[in-house]
């Protein structure tokens, strides 16, 4: 038994981009933690930014939903 379901093609969904520039965003600070005097790490906000943005959308569409 398998599953023959279509998933739609998602290679250039708007998350990757901020995937992208998040993971950049960390590798830019590499040369600066590996110095002789490191500097701080500062932890990158995607994944606070995208439960935010999951929330809002929640909220919103639960508000555009009632105007049906």
């Amino acid at each position: 038994m398998f599953s023959d379901m279509y998933l739609a093609w998602s290679a250039r969904h708007p998350l990757w981009a901020a995937w992208e520039h998040t993971l950049e965003l960390s590798l830019a600070q590499l040369p600066s933690l590996v110095t002789e005097r490191p500097q701080p790490y500062v932890p990158s906000t995607f994944f606070r930014d995208q439960l935010t943005a999951f929330q809002l959308w929640l909220e919103l569409g639960e508000c555009e939903s009632t105007f049906l």
